[in-house]
């Protein structure tokens, strides 16, 4: 009897000693996982930053415009507006996500496996519903950019807004057709002065 006690004894120790290799990749998925928390409040910092960029280049090209489209400036301030609400609700529902994962039991090796694929499965989700939202991001300050003819150097230096847009690669100020000549001009006034010279005995200017 304690020959058979002892065995199973050490035969569930065995089956609770957990995979050195098992632990090493859970630990290195969490520190990856934390990561994204920090990634997301950078991007928001950026989105924040382009906004207000955005916003001050709406506003000056209202003012230049001569009867300014009221409605499509607000919309797309509205715009701006949604996204920063869209982005601190989805990135307190990431972090809650990847905490859920991360807290997961991990006391033998299949629990152990189990968490690491938790947190592949929400990490892949949680990328791509970040990424997501801020492509609209982009795709957002290139309307913006577009409508008011205006480039913005150095913006979006984490996340934001590409220089060039994917039309042949030219901006969208290289788009905006350049204003017709003014045809309503006086020619009268602007009539090309002749050279003043010496006439000469056959009435020709030299």
């Amino acid at each position: 009897m304690m020959l058979i006690l002892a065995s199973g004894l050490f035969l569930a120790s065995c089956g609770a000693k957990r995979d050195e290799a098992l632990v090493a990749d859970f630990n290195a998925k969490k520190a990856e996982a934390d990561k994204a928390g920090a990634m997301m409040d950078a991007d928001i910092k950026v989105m924040k930053a382009d906004h207000a960029t955005w916003t001050a280049k709406l506003d000056s090209a209202a003012k230049m415009m001569k009867m300014p489209d009221t409605a499509a400036i607000n919309n797309f301030k509205a715009q701006m507006k949604q996204h920063e609400d869209m982005a601190a609700k989805n990135e307190a529902m990431i972090n809650d996500s990847i905490k859920a994962a991360e807290n997961a039991k991990t006391d033998n090796n299949d629990q152990l496996k189990a968490a690491i694929a938790g947190l592949d499965a929400q990490m892949t989700t949680c990328k791509g519903a970040w990424q997501s939202m801020m492509d609209a991001h982009h795709k957002l300050g290139a309307d913006i950019t577009a409508y008011t003819g205006m480039t913005v150097p150095g913006e979006n230096k984490n996340a934001g807004m590409p220089e060039k847009e994917h039309h042949g690669g030219k901006t969208a100020s290289e788009k905006v057709p350049p204003p017709p000549p003014n045809t309503n001009m006086d020619e009268s006034k602007h009539q090309a002065k002749q050279p003043v010279g010496k006439r000469g005995a056959g009435g020709t200017i030299k």
